[in-house]
This record gives structure tokens, sequence and C-alpha cells, in this order.
């Protein structure tokens, strides 16, 4: 990787839509712009007019079809609500992207690990101050846990990790070794939430809509999907690893927690899923 994650920046331009959505916005994320290169900025700021705002999202669900942006809007709140339940006084962002929630959510020390050339970017449009420590680490190739310990993180402390919109870019072997480490980095009842897409996408055994225009679109994008989990494996798979899978849902499900309720019929896909589980 040569710059910082199109992916990366996408999930960032969702974000600072949901944020500047007048009423029923799932979350707040003033910080989401100033993530954005320049043209995208540009987006998020003209979307502060709601007949803007509504004309962009409206393009955005049919240029992207298949559901991204909703899907991120709905799993960014989801994983919220979860950071905040487990508490926990070190927060990890693993494969940190433009995530802003070592500055918007209640964490007394964060850890944002990612590929070193998303993390620069990342360092340019970041606020200063707040506990946060940026531990450079490519997952395809450098080991996480030393590199989190040296960088200061606590293996005895309570801790939540966010996984969030990476496994589908890994191999299998990253993966395996990534929960494995962060299975022997956690204290007990630490938490890991994590996205991953269906296996059936990727093998093509899956009959779900707008698989095939979101993974073109990332594909475009020079960031294909590789890797894939079977839901109905996920708990054995990670019992062999000594974590326990607490819940696991799509997020269409996570739609019909947080969207439905406020009468918004936003596509979300079923394919993509967000899982929580614990050491």
């Amino acid at each position: 990787m040569r710059g910082s994650s199109r992916s990366a920046e996408h999930v960032a331009l969702f974000r600072a839509l949901e944020h500047n959505r007048r009423h029923d916005r799932l979350f707040d994320d003033r910080l989401a712009a100033r993530m954005l290169p320049p043209l995208h900025r540009a987006v998020a700021t003209a979307s502060r007019v709601p007949a803007v705002h509504r004309w962009i999202v409206r393009y955005l669900d049919h240029h992207f079809a298949g559901g991204p942006r909703a899907s991120a809007v709905v799993r960014t709140r989801f994983i919220d609500d979860q950071v905040r339940a487990a508490g926990g006084s070190q927060l990890v962002l693993l494969g940190a992207g433009f995530d802003n929630r070592a500055h918007r959510l209640a964490v007394p020390v964060a850890f944002e690990v990612d590929h070193p050339a998303t993390q620069a970017t990342k360092r340019r449009r970041s606020p200063a101050g707040g506990t946060v420590h940026y531990v450079p680490v490519d997952l395809t190739r450098d080991a996480l846990a030393p590199a989190l310990l040296s960088a200061g993180f606590d293996a005895s402390a309570p801790a939540v990790v966010v996984w969030e919109g990476v496994t589908n870019y890994l191999t299998a072997e990253a993966v395996d070794a990534t929960l494995r480490a962060l299975a022997g980095l956690l204290a007990a009842g630490g938490t890991v939430v994590f996205t991953y897409v269906d296996r059936a996408v990727l093998d093509g055994t899956g009959a779900f809509t707008g698989v095939a225009e979101w993974h073109n679109a990332v594909r475009r994008g020079g960031e294909p999907w590789t890797f894939g989990f079977d839901p109905a494996e996920l708990p054995a798979y990670l019992e062999q690893r000594a974590l326990h899978l607490v819940e696991d849902l799509s997020t269409r499900d996570a739609a019909a927690r947080y969207l439905e309720p406020l009468g918004r019929d936003e596509p979300t896909a079923e394919f993509y899923r967000i899982a929580v589980c614990r050491a």
C-alpha cells in the first residue's frame, strides 16, 4: 500500500454524512470530515444543507449498490454501543483507518494500530491532544503483540479491541495470527469486536443481493475482498483460539435495531457481519 486506504476514506465520508444529519442521526463524529481528502471533504461540507444531503445519500446508495454506506453507519453505532458497554481502561483500534473513537468516546487510553501508510495520513489529519498511542503495524507481516506491548499496552488491564472493516482484506493466515495474538494479550473478560464478510460471497455459494456491485467497487479501488468466515463455523473457530462468541449479526440485523425505529429505510447488507467475542 503506497497511500492511505480508499475504503477507509469512503467509510469516513459515510460517517461525516451521518454526522451532518440534522435529525435522527445514529452518532456524532465531528472529526470525520477532517479525515477526508479535499474532494470528499467538499462533499461532506455541502451535505450540511438538508436537500443536498438527501441527494448525496441517494446518489451514493445507487452508485455503491449493496448497501455499503448504511452498513458502515449501523456497524459504527453497534460497535460504539459495544465499546461503551464493555468499559475497560484501554481501547485498541486494530486497523484503525480513519476511526475517531479514540477522540469521541470516553476511554482512558487508546492504541491505534494500522498500516504505516494509512496511519501517516491519519496522524496529519487528527487533532492534537488525548491519550492516543500510534502503533504502525502491517498485519500481513508484522507481529502484533510485541508492537502493542512496546507502545505501553497493559496485558493485565481490561481492554476492548475494535477490528472494523479489516478481516475481509487479509489472508486466512493473518486473521488467524491476529486473533491468536489478541487471545494471548487480553486479560480475562477482554472484548474483541470485529467485522467480516460471509464466506459465501467469496466462493459464490450465497444468494445475497448487492454482492457483485460492492465487491467490484472495492476491487476497482485496489482493495479486493480476500477472506470471509462461515457464520456457522465461527463459534468453534473462535473457541479454538481461546475466544468465546457473544453475538454475531449482519448489518441488516443492525439496521433493524437502529434505523427502523427511526423510520429510516436504507439498504444494508445481509452478508456483511459484526461479531463480538471475549477472552
